[in-house]
């Protein structure tokens, strides 16, 4: 038998990236804000509060919103990429990158236990120590940036380039995907 491993090495380091660029419980999820850039240039924001449990629309103006909120949410929390295009950061202007057509930002707690640091005990043998079964805990704010560009590869009209956060890497998803985070 011969083994031809070629097949199996990719040409691109790119490549070996994984398609999911994050994974977070929605529930965690306590601010978002979409912002949509006009023709002229100005953004058009909209700012999403958790409060309670449900989802409230800040600003423009204060007012309840539609479960459509919490569907954004869950799309946006597990979110996956059809695949890798690029990752020059001089080209991020060419595909509508810079900044996008389209900006999400995710703000999501979460309580994370605190490490045990031997160096913290107290010194004296008299002080009370925290029940073994109470781990303290810390909340930890983590912001999510997605962009959306209002272009995509030439010849595939289903798709759009994306950025995450402030990388350079360019994807690409489908805009049926996409057009989940633009507010109607």
């Amino acid at each position: 038998a011969k083994a031809n491993l070629r097949k199996l090495l990719k040409p691109k380091a790119l490549e070996y990236r994984d398609l999911q660029l994050w994974n977070f419980p929605a529930e965690q999820a306590t601010r978002m804000e979409v912002c949509e850039t006009q023709v002229d240039g100005k953004a058009v924001c909209y700012y999403f509060v958790r409060n309670a449990g449900a989802w409230e629309i800040e600003k423009p103006v204060p007012a309840k919103t539609t479960a459509k909120v919490e569907e954004m949410v869950k799309a946006v929390a597990r979110l996956r990429v059809a695949g890798w295009h690029d990752d020059d950061a001089s080209k991020l202007k060419l595909y509508g990158l810079d900044p996008g057509a389209l900006q999400v930002n995710v703000t999501v707690e979460e309580t994370v236990p605190i490490a045990k640091d031997e160096s913290a005990k107290p010194v004296d043998a008299g002080a009370a120590e925290p029940a073994a079964d109470e781990q303290p805990t810390q909340k930890r704010t983590v912001v999510y940036k997605l962009q959306v560009a209002d272009r995509g590869p030439i010849g595939e009209d289903t798709k759009v380039f994306v950025r995450s956060g402030d990388e350079s890497l360019v994807a690409t998803m489908f805009k049926s995907a996409a057009d989940k985070f633009k507010p109607v």
